[in-house]
C-alpha cells in the first residue's frame, strides 16, 4: 500500500553480531510477517466509522513495534488479518452491473457496503483505503481502515524497517488457487475468523466471498455441493493468540507456497 524505503544512510550501525546478515537476506528476499489481532483480542473493538467497529490494534501495534525493533533497517511484506479487511466481489455476471473498472467496482461495492452495513460513502472515503485486483470474470475489492494502515507505517518508518507490500495474509495463496480449485468452496481460516470463497461449478470463477468471526475448529455452512477446500492457519495453544507470526510455515503461507493451497487440510 505504501514503501517506507532505505537509502544507504538510514541502515543502521551493526553493533549486534548477526545483524548484517539478515539485513542482506532481507535486501534480497523481505521477511513476510503475519499480524492478526490474536485471539484474546477479538473481542475487544474500535470504532472506524459509523456502525463499522473492527478489532482493536492496541495490542497487535505493540507487538508489531517490538517486531520492528528486533529488526531494524530491514524490508518486509506485511500480511493483515482477515479482521481488518473489507473483502467483496463484483462478479462480471451480476445483474445491473456494468464494472468495467477498477473504480467502477469500487463504486458498486461502496452500495452494498452503505446498504448492508450503513457505511456511507463519505466515511468510506475519509476512512477507509480502498484496493481492487482483477480476477476471473470479476473484481475482488478490498478495504482496511486508514488509521490501521498509518499506525503500522509510522511504526516501521521509525524503526527504519522498510514496508514494500501489505494486504490481506491470502492474497498470493487464492490467486493461486482459484486457477485451479480444488473444490466449490475454498475456506481461509485463522484464529477467531474466517475469508469464505465459492466458485462456478462450470470453471475457475469467484461467485461469492464474505468473511465472518467463527469457533476455533469450525467451518460455517457454505452452500456448496462438494467438500470445502479449507486453508488454516498452523499454530495451536498459547502459540495461536500471538499478534506477529514470522515463522517458516506462515511465511510459506503468506507466499502462496504452502501445499496447503493445493490440498485439503490444515498446515501441520
Amino acid at each position: 500500500m505504501n514503501d517506507t524505503s532505505l537509502t544507504s544512510s538510514q541502515l543502521p550501525v551493526a553493533t549486534k553480531a548477526g545483524l548484517w546478515p539478515s539485513l542482506w537476506r532481507s535486501m534480497l528476499k523481505p521477511a513476510r510477517v503475519l499480524l492478526l489481532p490474536g485471539a484474546n483480542n477479538l473481542g475487544h473493538a474500535q470504532q472506524v466509522s459509523t456502525d463499522m467497529p473492527v478489532p482493536a490494534l492496541d495490542v497487535a501495534l505493540l507487538a508489531w513495534r517490538d517486531w520492528c525493533q528486533h529488526h531494524a533497517g530491514q524490508r518486509c511484506k506485511l500480511a493483515l488479518s482477515s479482521a481488518w479487511v473489507m473483502t467483496g466481489l463484483v462478479p462480471d455476471s451480476a445483474q445491473a452491473v456494468q464494472a468495467t473498472t477498477s473504480a467502477q467496482a469500487i463504486e458498486h461495492m461502496a452500495q452494498q457496503w452503505d446498504h448492508y452495513l450503513g457505511l456511507g460513502a463519505a466515511a468510506l472515503n475519509r476512512d477507509w483505503l480502498v484496493r481492487t485486483t482483477r480476477v476471473s470474470q470479476g473484481w475482488l475489492v478490498c478495504a482496511t481502515p486508514r488509521q490501521l494502515v498509518d499506525d503500522l507505517l509510522m511504526v516501521a518508518k521509525h524503526h527504519r524497517v522498510s514496508v514494500v507490500w501489505m494486504g490481506p495474509w491470502w492474497t498470493q495463496g487464492l490467486q493461486r488457487w482459484v486457477r485451479k480449485p480444488r473444490a466449490e468452496s475454498l475456506h481461509m481460516v485463522e484464529p477467531g475468523w474466517c475469508l469464505h470463497v465459492v466458485t462456478d461449478k462450470q470453471g475457475p470463477t469467484m461467485t461469492r466471498v464474505w468473511s465472518e468471526p467463527v469457533v476455533a475448529g469450525h467451518v460455517p455452512e457454505h452452500g456448496a455441493s462438494s467438500a470445502p477446500h479449507v486453508v488454516a492457519l498452523g499454530r495451536h495453544g498459547a502459540a495461536a493468540s500471538a499478534c506477529v507470526w514470522d515463522d517458516a510455515v506462515t511465511q510459506d503461507l503468506i507466499d502462496g507456497r504452502a501445499s496447503a493451497w493445493l490440498g485439503q487440510g490444515a498446515l501441520p
